[in-house]
């Protein structure tokens, strides 16, 4: 088994009714839940779309960041090659709201 980096894009719900937004976290839950009991999901979290970059020899702080969408989210998972990898993400709810998500390969 391989092991594949997932970035998920922010995603645009601001015109989501109340019943929407629970109907989606809902898909959310139900995803991560399918990817645990298949032994597919490792790890993963939320994160800030803020942060900080560091560069250079003299350690320079900005305000920037490596990519330029806003990433805020992350999972790691394992599947058996790159093709499997992305079948399983073609069911991942971020695409129910037009959204983007990654693959990175994991080199271990």
């Amino acid at each position: 088994m391989e092991k594949f980096l997932l970035l998920f894009e922010k995603e645009n719900l601001a015109d989501n009714s109340p019943q929407q937004m629970q109907n989606h976290l809902r898909e959310w839950l139900a995803w991560m839940k399918f990817l645990k009991d298949h032994y597919i999901y490792i790890f993963g979290d939320p994160i800030e779309s803020a942060g900080r970059l560091i560069s250079g020899k003299n350690k320079v702080i900005s305000n920037n960041t490596l990519v330029k969408e806003n990433i805020n989210g992350f999972m790691v998972i394992q599947a058996e090659g790159f093709q499997k990898a992305i079948e399983i993400t073609k069911s991942c709810p971020v695409f129910h709201v037009d959204g983007k998500l990654e693959i990175r390969q994991i080199i271990s």
